[in-house]
């Protein structure tokens, strides 16, 4: 559960985190560009006899604040909180445009003087704030504008000079309020049927497994009943059914750890431990039932590998699961090759036997609850297998031919 509430929330900053690129890109190309269309071109053409910045105003100190504010965009990038990127922006612009407004109004020695009014950018910050889906940023944003009018009307003196610009400010507003009700509206709806259909999901892998587990269970429950009742009508064979019942209580106590740890949160007991020694356990372990099934084991261990950082109990329990398996899988003998080596920082483990193979139609199946292609096997102990790997950020990959045998390849990151 943990880890699927990680990657939603990673998700969600992902999302941010473009949503905050497009911003910062409109941000930069409307506020230099119509600046610098403002100042030089429309200037020029109307012949105002000034070009460039004008006079009082605070000069290049905005635009050193804006690329002052891009380093700031990058730390919270860094940090993962691109959420406070807009916040910064939209405060920081409206504090720098008033004071720059003030300045100007102050330094002017014209009695007439007329706020000049009206800002594309402005019109930007109010219409884009619905692609952040987020209500708290849009009343932020276009109260801060109609404040900010108000102000320089109260400081000039000129109410009647800001009032269009505020109505206008007001109309989209409305405007992008409806289109963030109506995208937080869609959000939801998918949110909503997503959530019904994970549900719906969940009650069905439910109701498999516990069938599976039923059906795995019941099995060698029947024989246990039928062997005891043999004994309990025939006096003669009492203790000549032990072992197969021993055998079968062992196989439903397989069975019940298996499901444990596909229900048990992810291990906390990880140490850095070798490889190499994890391998010559599992493999002396095992040597018995290969010679029992006629099979040698060969290991092509590569020299001074490196740790790898695990749960050495888990770990084993994978190996010893695979090497189990590719033992079962050659009825007739023959030879299973455990090698391992580094490759790209990652210990790469390969477990090849000489067994029957798995079709290849069949392969996308293994690892799936309670799917074998053993006669006596659940499933269960590859689908363990995979998930001990995942929380070691590793991978299994299985290739295998009919008649050509089976070569399942462990990946985990080395340290």
């Amino acid at each position: 559960m943990s880890e699927t509430v990680s990657n939603t929330k990673q998700a969600l900053i992902n999302q941010e985190k473009k949503a905050t690129i497009l911003f910062l890109i409109l941000f930069y190309i409307f506020t230099w560009g119509y600046d610098f269309y403002d100042h030089y071109i429309m200037r020029e053409m109307k012949d105002y006899g000034q070009v460039g910045l004008i006079e009082g105003s605070l000069g290049i100190i905005p635009y050193l604040i804006h690329l002052g504010l891009l380093f700031v965009a990058l730390y919270c990038f860094k940090k993962d909180k691109p959420h406070l990127i807009k916040y910064i922006y939209i405060i920081v612009y409206i504090v720098v445009v008033m004071i720059n407004d003030v300045m100007i109004f102050l330094s002017s020695n014209d009695i007439n003087y007329n706020y000049q009014s009206g800002n594309i950018i402005e019109v930007l910050l109010v219409l884009f704030s619905p692609i952040f889906v987020n209500k708290t940023y849009f009343w932020i944003v276009s109260l801060g504008m109609v404040f900010k009018y108000a102000f320089a009307g109260m400081v000039t003196g000129q109410m009647e000079n800001v009032l269009t610009p505020i109505m206008l400010i007001i109309i989209l507003a409305m405007v992008a309020y409806l289109l963030l009700t109506r995208t937080i509206s869609y959000i939801t709806a998918i949110k909503s049927a997503y959530e019904e259909l994970q549900k719906s999901e969940r009650l069905a892998v439910v109701g498999e497994m516990a069938a599976g587990v039923a059906h795995e269970i019941k099995n060698p429950l029947a024989s246990v009943k039928g062997l005891l009742e043999l004994q309990q009508t025939d006096k003669s064979s009492a203790g000549r059914y032990t072992p197969i019942i021993l055998d079968e209580v062992n196989r439903i106590d397989t069975i019940v750890n298996d499901l444990m740890i596909l229900g048990k949160p992810k291990s906390q007991n990880f140490a850095l431990e070798n490889v190499r020694n994890i391998l010559d356990y599992v493999l002396e372990l095992l040597k018995p039932l290969a010679a029992k099934n006629n099979i040698n084991l060969i290991t092509k261990v590569e020299g001074d590998l490196p740790n790898i950082y695990c749960d050495e109990t888990k770990i084993k329990q994978v190996f010893i699961n695979l090497l189990k398996n590719a033992i079962e899988a050659m009825e007739k003998g023959g030879f299973i090759t455990v090698a391992a080596n580094l490759f790209k920082n990652n210990i790469v483990i390969e477990i090849i036997d000489q067994g029957g193979g798995i079709p290849k139609e069949k392969l996308p199946k293994v690892g799936e609850p309670f799917y074998t292609t053993k006669e006596a096997g659940t499933g269960l102990g590859l689908m363990v297998s995979f998930k001990i790997i995942q929380e070691h950020e590793g991978q299994i990959s299985i290739d295998s031919e009919v008649d050509s045998g089976t070569s399942v390849t462990v990946v985990l990151p080395a340290n």
